[in-house]
């Protein structure tokens, strides 16, 4: 929990074998702190194969040094099932190093994973924040030709709408002053809880991922982040936690 939204968030950028085009992009990731350790979180769509191997997180947008991913892993379940939506997560334990703002504010700093069941936020009127780098933000994009990658992250505020048909997934509606229509490469951005606090300001709380938004009335789905602290116990203790879902290498 924090007073403000952490510079947690990194476009999705790959390493391509073609010289003509040496990198792409197709989605935001975040950086994420739990009990366990840190690691760097995203929709599991955004992932073709092989793309795990080729992905670049800078530790800053000031530096070319990068994240060290290690394992990397996803949630699945038996073939033949219908509600699959919750299990679009894709997660890699990332290195410790020193993470933060001290000394340089471009640096990447972790999201705090809440103790409590971040489900009990989730009720009609409370507001939203996604922080992500949409391919439509307005000095984001990819300049071919002079080999440049720019990236704009922005912060849309949504409204939460309620569940939806697929278990841990939510709908949000983002709000009209959001700056752009078009939310490709949102997908993977962290969500927030915006709660107000009686001293002023807000306190921003992580409460899932975000799958995906479209469409003119803004409308968007998110998991749970209580999904991924599933996995993380299952990965941790799998007698334990029989219930939850088989984290996959």
């Amino acid at each position: 929990m924090t007073h403000y939204i952490p510079n947690c968030a990194v476009p999705l950028v790959f390493e391509s074998e073609f010289e003509g085009t040496p990198y792409g992009m197709a989605g935001t990731g975040f950086l994420l702190q739990s009990q366990s350790g840190f690691f760097f979180l995203t929709a599991k769509h955004g992932l073709q194969l092989g793309d795990h191997d080729r992905l670049r997180v800078p530790r800053s947008f000031a530096s070319t040094e990068l994240l060290e991913l290690g394992q990397f892993g996803h949630p699945t379940w038996p073939e033949g099932m219908e509600d699959t939506d919750w299990l679009d997560l894709a997660a890699f334990s990332v290195v410790p190093v020193e993470f933060g703002r001290d000394g340089d504010r471009h640096a990447l700093e972790p999201a705090f994973l809440s103790n409590t069941d971040t489900r009990l936020l989730l009720q009609v009127g409370v507001i939203l924040t996604v922080r992500g780098f949409p391919a439509a933000a307005p000095q984001g994009g990819i300049d071919f030709e002079r080999k440049r990658i720019s990236m704009q992250a922005l912060e849309c505020d949504a409204k939460f709408l309620g569940l939806t048909e697929s278990q841990g997934c939510y709908q949000l509606q983002f709000v009209a002053t959001c700056p752009i229509e078009d939310f490709n490469y949102m997908s993977g951005s962290p969500v927030f809880a915006k709660l107000p606090v009686k001293s002023g300001g807000f306190l921003y709380v992580l409460v899932g991922v975000l799958l995906r938004a479209s469409g003119p009335d803004r409308r968007g789905r998110f998991v749970s982040i209580e999904v991924f602290k599933r996995c993380i116990r299952y990965y941790s203790d799998p007698t334990a936690h029989p219930e939850s879902p088989v984290c996959k290498d």
